[in-house]
């Protein structure tokens, strides 16, 4: 988990990390624990008591009920429940948001990274989990009841039909393209064995990064050290992922237009403009719109950013309006 403080300004003062064996003893247990612990932290390394924070932002997967401002269906945080939100009120004695974490992506796109020029677009997310976070006007789209976006259960063709809404990796885009399954392709396609050293034990994000390392040897030819086989298995592999990222966006495309697709999360960034221009061939291959398909520029911690930008606007209209009486 990871946290920072920011001053009014927007300046970040700390950042601090909780360590993976801490928000594993915590996090299946005791998420409100988790979150102070992590806060604590932050204030110590800023210089700052607890007290002194005005707002307190926490990105979470999965479905935010907007009745209750608790996380709900966030799979692999159990823990999250109703009451949580309530609880991390009484620990912090301050008011807690909890977003949605891809949303929380999109909004430090719009202001720092690739969408900053676009009032329409969409971010699909790509890494452990598939998701997706809908910007019009300039605003954030949530739906009535918090879970548009929620597109690892979208049907799409080649994936079974999720049979629980519990458990989305078994059907739909998730299924497709989540982590597990550009793990299962790359293996296909000869990438992440034991002879492969470059991506054996790799996470999906860097195991696509050395994946388009090899696939751009072919524009260094007869320069290139890859064999050309290699060089082939990497195109098509970028060529599937792109076709199954892509059975998702032209859903979004037909039912939204948006003139901008963002990439995110660690498979859309290490991708880049890779994986996106073949997303884009495959969408205006699929469905009559034809939209611009970028890869993310926020390149470190997005919803963190996302985070502290909410957390900072809402504690300059706090500050806005105690001035005003």
């Amino acid at each position: 988990m990871s946290t920072a403080v920011a001053d009014v300004t927007g300046r970040v003062i700390a950042e601090a990390r909780i360590a993976d064996a801490v928000e594993d003893a915590f996090g299946d247990e005791d998420p409100v624990e988790l979150v102070r612990s992590a806060v604590d932290g932050a204030c110590r390394r800023a210089g700052v008591s607890v007290s002194m924070l005005s707002a307190f932002v926490i990105g979470s997967p999965g479905v935010v009920d907007p009745a209750t401002g608790d996380a709900r269906l966030a799979i692999n945080l159990p823990a999250w429940h109703d009451g949580v939100l309530a609880g991390l009120r009484d620990a912090l004695h301050k008011n807690v948001l909890i977003e949605n974490d891809v949303n929380l992506a999109a909004m430090a796109e719009h202001a720092l990274g690739a969408a900053s020029d676009a009032d329409d677009f969409v971010l699909i997310w790509l890494g452990l989990g598939v998701g997706l976070a809908t910007v019009l006007g300039g605003r954030l789209h949530r739906g009535a009841s918090g879970a548009a976006g929620e597109i690892g259960w979208l049907p799409v063709p080649g994936a079974p039909i999720t049979a629980d809404v519990a458990h989305p990796a078994d059907g739909g885009l998730q299924w497709l393209a989540g982590a597990d399954a550009v793990h299962t392709l790359a293996a296909e396609h000869g990438f992440g064995t034991e002879a492969d050293s470059a991506t054996t034990g790799a996470s999906a994000g860097d195991m696509v990064r050395a994946i388009v390392a090899v696939a751009g040897a072919a524009r260094t030819q007869p320069a290139a050290t890859e064999p050309a086989s290699s060089v082939a298995r990497a195109g098509r592999f970028l060529d599937e992922l792109a076709h199954r990222v892509a059975l998702g966006a032209a859903a979004v495309c037909t039912v939204i237009d948006p003139g901008l697709i963002v990439l995110g999360g660690e498979v859309g960034l290490a991708g880049g403009t890779a994986l996106a221009d073949r997303v884009a061939a495959e969408v205006t291959r699929l469905c009559p719109v034809r939209p611009r398909v970028v890869p993310t520029t926020v390149a470190s911690d997005p919803v963190l950013r996302g985070a502290l930008l909410t957390a900072v606007n809402r504690a300059r209209a706090d500050l806005l309006a105690s001035v005003a009486g």
